[in-house]
């Protein structure tokens, strides 16, 4: 005999179910099942007290949205479904496009739930805004070896949660009771169509005032847990916890305050955790092995106060002197009066399922380029979703320049938009505030990574930009900085990635020119070079790979983005940025390189366009698992002239006091 369901509408469209009140369900209260469009606003569940009152269950259902509820259950509250087994597969109808927003979970199993039925799958879900008080668990994903289907790309931020027992819970083993052994993690089984797989889970912004273990999560060894997210994340909690079978889970400025100091991480590969923190004990998590093996494990930390540098450590993660890390990424560093500034691209809250892509350019200053301090915000994105400059355009390798003719500063900003293109702003001084003056391909050519450069005896300005991905171009400037003059040359021509040059960037050196370039695989590091002219638009002569002892032949895990010369001293410094830190001392780069030789065989170049380009529409373009890189670190190491050819030696730590 089945319970009764108290509202279940089944194969309908344009429901609307709002202002209601619900008490004392024996079964699940709300389930809406094959339909589309429902809303469901304004409605209270009473019903604790009975063993499976399950709040709102989202079934097989799609283009949902429940805002400004409140559910006080026995079971699950907030809970997606899609069948379970071989029957749901037949029927295979998923779950998907679902916000659930403004609510509140008293208490309850779980407050946002994905599971145990998903044999249809569950995705596109995404929450925000939501309160759980009294919840056994805050997010609860659950299924079962024999019930097939999946859960992916599920994103949830801005939740507060006082809960009994796990605040981020993944169970796909189950219980012996319902599933036999099928419940036992080991041996790992074969993969078929009822094996389920879960991926692409993002939750941030999260304050958790209670619960007894932060993390319990678990995947299967024959099918692992992909790309799960937990940051910004500040929590009260008993213990910490485990994590298994998982690739790619990583954990991102997560303060707890407890009396445990071990998280348990088994057969994890890829996993990151980058500020997780014990308030309690001022100390960092331990992130301890255990069983499994973890491949390329990346454990980033730092105090929780400000530090004092009188040297450089390349790679490890610097602080401001706050005691922040810097997130100046794509950078350049300018040296103006007695002051350095770096600048570059914030990518604090550039989160796997946001679409805060782009974070604005943060500056810091420093008297001794050991020590920096944020400066704040000097190009603020704009909050016009239509704007260039919103946070959800792709900006990136921000250069700044003064024009000697007009006195302003002209920032340049490559947008990946249209095949790539600048977009070009200017302010009356070099703090801001910078305002948009236009979009442009120079020459009508595409543009990838770049670096500029204005003559101080000439006063033209010029810009080397990767055309994507055949060449470089050498384009002039106006005598403004806000445009091309439509003079430009060719260099490094017919190259494909992996080895197209891109990521320039110049300086001059005892009156010569030289240009570091890196080759062509995403964020993944690979090999330099150098090169050396006389003539902007002359012949580039290469002189190699500049970095000495480097067996990994990744450019010391980074890529060059700005080089600079210290007054008074015979210094010149390279200064990188470490975009991907778990590939350091790996075969991650090679395998990559290797496969772009393949994917590029056949590329030719865009064609030229003379269109003026316009912004995308990205507003629902979402951050992926490989473009969060607020984890990424900084390699500034000083350059030693060899036999002619500016190298970069590694150093584990160096002082500029030690030069001459």
């Amino acid at each position: 005999m089945f319970l009764p369901k108290t509202f279940a509408p089944i194969n309908c469209k344009n429901v609307l179910i709002e202002g209601v009140t619900l008490e004392r369900g024996l079964y699940w209260n709300i389930v809406p099942q094959y339909c589309e469009n429902v809303i469901i606003r304004g409605v209270t569940v009473s019903s604790f007290g009975h063993g499976r009152t399950d709040g709102i269950d989202i079934d097989s259902s799609r283009g949902v949205l429940i805002e400004y509820c409140s559910l006080d259950c026995q079971d699950d509250c907030y809970t997606m479904k899609s069948g379970r087994g071989e029957d749901g597969l037949r029927v295979n109808r998923p779950t998907e496009n679902v916000v659930i927003r403004k609510s509140i979970a008293l208490r309850g199993a779980g407050g946002m739930v994905c599971g145990t039925e998903t044999a249809g799958g569950v995705r596109n879900v995404y929450m925000a805004d939501c309160v759980f008080d009294g919840t056994d668990q805050a997010f609860r994903f659950k299924t079962r070896r024999p019930r097939g289907g999946f859960v992916e790309n599920v994103y949830v931020e801005r939740v507060r949660a006082d809960i009994k027992h796990q605040a981020l819970y993944c169970d796909m083993l189950g219980s012996a009771k319902w599933v036999g052994e099928l419940a036992k993690r080991y041996p790992a089984r074969e993969v078929t169509k009822l094996t389920p797989w879960f991926r692409n889970i993002s939750i941030h912004d999260v304050e958790i005032t209670a619960c007894r273990q932060l993390v319990d999560v678990g995947g299967l060894p024959e099918k692992v847990l992909k790309n799960i997210f937990f940051g910004n994340v500040k929590a009260r909690c008993g213990k910490i916890g485990r994590v298994r079978d998982a690739s790619k889970f990583s954990m991102k400025d997560v303060r707890v305050e407890t009396a445990d100091s071990v998280l348990e991480i088994d057969n994890c590969d890829f996993a990151s955790f980058f500020g997780f923190s014990n308030t309690a004990t001022g100390r960092p998590v331990d992130i301890r092995k255990k069983g499994g093996e973890c491949r390329y494990l990346n454990v980033q930390t730092y105090p929780l106060a400000p530090v004092t540098y009188n040297s450089i450590r390349p790679g490890e993660v610097w602080l401001d002197t706050e005691g922040k890390p810097i997130q100046a990424h794509g950078f350049q560093v300018t040296r103006i009066g007695d002051k350095y500034y770096w600048y570059g691209e914030d990518k604090t809250n550039t989160l796997f399922g946001t679409n805060m892509m782009f974070g604005g350019v943060r500056c810091y200053s420093s008297t001794d380029f050991y020590n920096w301090k944020d400066e704040g915000l000097i190009v603020t994105p704009d909050p016009d979703p239509a704007s260039p400059t919103h946070h959800c355009q792709k900006l990136e390798r921000p250069h700044i320049l003064r024009s000697p003719k007009t006195g302003r500063w002209v920032c340049w900003l490559k947008s990946q938009s249209n095949d790539g293109h600048f977009v070009i702003l200017e302010a009356d001084s070099f703090m801001g505030p910078y305002r948009y003056v236009r979009s442009l391909k120079p020459c009508g050519f595409a543009v990838g990574d770049f670096d500029m450069y204005s003559d101080p005896e000439t006063g033209k300005g010029y810009v080397w930009f990767e055309r994507p991905h055949w060449e470089q171009i050498c384009a002039e400037l106006t005598d403004d900085y806000l445009d091309a003059s439509g003079k430009y040359s060719e260099h490094f021509v017919g190259q494909t990635p992996p080895l197209t040059r891109e990521a320039a960037a110049h300086f001059v050196m005892d009156g010569r020119h030289y240009i570091y370039t890196s080759g062509t695989t995403g964020y993944t590091p690979n090999p330099s070079e150098v090169a050396v002219f006389d003539d902007y638009h002359g012949d580039y002569k290469t002189l190699g790979n500049p970095h000495i002892g480097d067996p990994y032949d990744h450019s010391f895990c980074s890529q060059i983005t700005s080089v600079i010369k210290i007054p008074g001293k015979n210094l010149y410094v390279a200064m990188a940025d470490r975009w991907q830190p778990h590939t350091n001392k790996t075969d991650i780069p090679k395998k990559e390189w290797n496969s772009f030789l393949k994917r590029y065989k056949d590329h030719r170049p865009y064609p030229r366009d003379f269109k003026t380009p316009r912004p995308a529409d990205r507003f629902y373009t979402l951050v992926n698992p490989n473009q969060d890189v607020y984890k990424a670190t900084y390699v500034f190491l000083p350059i030693v002239v060899k036999d002619g050819v500016p190298m970069i030696e590694w150093k584990d730590e160096w002082r500029i006091e030690d030069y001459d």
